[in-house]
C-alpha cells in the first residue's frame, strides 16, 4: 500500500514523495527520507501499515509529531492517514496528497485482471465436432460408445480487482464498515473540538514584562511553544532562551508547562522544572524562561476585581504606579475585556514579580468569613465592656 506526501520544509520548495509502509523520516542519514529541518528529530516518525491502513508512528521525537486539529503524538502512538490530512514534523509541514486502498500484499505491485485462459486444442476439437470426439459419427453412434461431453475448463481464481481509478486523479476509497482505527479517529476529532472550544472560552494569554519587553500574547493553540527561534509561537529574542525553550500544553481542562531541555531552565512560581518534565500550572502562575518573567492569565480565573484593586492600592502606596496609570488601567481593562494586572504590566514600568507579590499580599490582607465573625464578636464585647465600665464609674 502506498501514498504520496507533499513535504514543505522551512525555506524550501514543496516536493512530492511516494511513500510506502516501513519508511522512516528524520534528520539522520539512515532514514528513507532525510529532512534538513533542524527541528526534526534524528529519526522522527515511521509510516506503518495496520489492519489495511497506513499510519504515522512517532519514534520519540523531541518536537513531537503534530496534526491539524491539535493532536500530538507521544512516543509509540500512531495516527491513521487519510487523504488531505495535514501534520507537522517539527516545523516541516506534510500533506497526504494521495492515498490508495490496499489491493495487494505489502511489497507487491497491484495486479490487473488477467485474460481468460486460452483454450486447448482438445477443447477446440470438441467444440468443432459439436460435442463428439474427433473422428466420431455426429449422426449416430454404436451402443456403449463413450459419449464426448463438453467439460468446462478449470478457471484459476480471479485476482483481486483494483478499485476504480479516475484518470489523472487519486484512487477513490471504497466505502466499507468502520474499522476500530476509524472509530478512534472520530473520537480524536471530537476531543480536539472540545479542547478548541474550551480554549476559546478561557482566552488564555501570556503577559511578558521583563528585560525591557512588555506585551500580551494570546495562547491560540493547545500546544504553545516559547523560545528564541522564529518558528516558536512566542518568540522572545533574548540570549538566555533556547531555540525551543519550553511548551505549554492544554488538555481541555488544565495547562501544563514542559521544559524542552533548555540551557537556562524553566520555572513555575520560582520552582525549577527538570528537563522534559510536565508540571500543571494554574491561572496567575508566574512562568520564568531563563531570566524572562511572564504571567499566565485567562478569563474566569480566581482573581477577582476586588483583589486586583487591593493589589493596585498596595502598588500605589509603594509608589510603583501612579494614580493616573491606575485610572487608565481600569479603563483599558474594561474596554479590552482584560484583567487590570495585565494592563498595568503592559503599559507601566512594572515587573511581573511586583504584581505577583502585591496580589499575594492583597489575598492575605482580605479577611475570611470566620475572621470577620471573630472581629465582629470582639468589637461587640469591647463596646459592652466600655459601656459597663462607664456606667459603673458614674454610679
Amino acid at each position: 500500500m502506498q501514498c504520496v506526501f507533499t513535504i514543505l520544509e522551512p525555506g524550501k520548495e514543496a516536493r512530492d514523495l511516494a511513500v510506502r509502509a516501513g519508511m522512516t523520516f528524520g534528520r539522520g542519514p539512515d532514514n528513507d527520507c532525510i529532512l534538513s529541518d533542524n527541528t526534526v528529530g534524528a529519526q522522527h516518525f515511521r509510516v506503518s501499515e495496520l489492519t489495511g491502513e497506513l499510519t504515522v508512528d512517532d519514534l520519540g521525537s523531541t518536537n513531537s509529531t503534530k496534526f491539524e486539529g491539535g493532536r500530538i503524538l507521544g512516543t509509540g502512538q500512531r495516527q491513521p492517514l487519510k487523504q488531505g490530512l495535514v501534520f507537522w514534523a517539527g516545523e516541516t509541514r506534510i500533506v497526504v496528497k494521495e492515498l490508495e486502498q490496499p489491493v495487494a500484499t505489502s511489497g507487491q505491485d497491484v495486479q490487473t485482471p488477467e485474460e481468460p485462459p486460452e483454450t486447448t486444442d482438445e477443447d477446440e476439437t470438441i467444440r468443432a465436432s459439436g460435442g463428439v470426439p474427433a473422428g466420431g459419427n455426429s449422426g449416430g453412434r454404436d451402443v456403449g460408445e463413450p459419449v464426448a461431453t463438453f467439460r468446462e475448463p478449470e478457471v484459476a481464481p480471479s485476482p483481486p480487482v483494483p478499485p476504480p481509478v479516475n484518470e489523472g486523479g487519486p484512487v477513490k476509497n471504497q466505502p466499507g464498515p468502520a474499522t476500530p482505527t476509524e472509530e478512534g479517529t472520530k473520537d480524536f476529532d471530537l476531543n480536539a473540538a472540545r479542547i478548541e472550544k474550551a480554549l476559546r472560552k478561557l482566552r488564555p494569554r501570556l503577559v511578558v514584562a521583563s528585560a525591557g519587553m512588555q506585551k500580551i500574547v494570546d495562547i491560540s493553540s493547545p500546544e504553545f511553544s516559547i523560545g528564541r527561534a522564529e518558528t516558536a509561537d512566542l518568540t522572545l529574542n533574548h540570549p538566555h532562551l533556547s531555540g525551543t525553550h519550553a511548551k505549554l500544553h492544554f488538555d481541555g481542562d488544565k495547562f501544563f508547562l514542559e521544559d524542552f531541555e533548555s540551557r537556562n531552565r524553566s520555572y513555575v512560581d520560582g520552582s525549577v522544572l527538570d528537563p522534559k518534565e510536565k508540571r500543571e500550572v494554574c491561572p496567575e502562575a508566574r512562568l520564568t524562561f531563563g531570566s524572562i518573567e511572564t504571567l499566565l492569565v485567562m478569563d474566569g480565573q480566581d482573581s477577582s476585581y476586588a483583589k486586583q484593586k487591593r493589589a493596585a492600592k498596595i502598588l500605589l502606596k509603594e509608589k510603583k504606579i501612579s494614580r493616573a496609570e491606575w485610572r487608565d488601567a481600569r479603563r483599558h481593562a474594561e474596554d479590552e475585556r482584560r484583567h487590570v494586572g495585565e494592563i498595568l504590566l503592559r503599559d507601566c514600568r512594572l515587573e511581573v514579580t511586583d504584581w505577583v507579590d502585591a496580589e499575594q499580599r492583597a489575598g492575605e490582607s482580605r479577611r475570611t468569613p470566620a475572621q470577620l465573625l471573630v472581629w465582629i464578636v470582639v468589637s461587640i464585647l469591647a463596646v459592652a465592656i466600655v459601656l459597663w465600665t462607664t456606667r459603673f464609674l458614674w454610679s
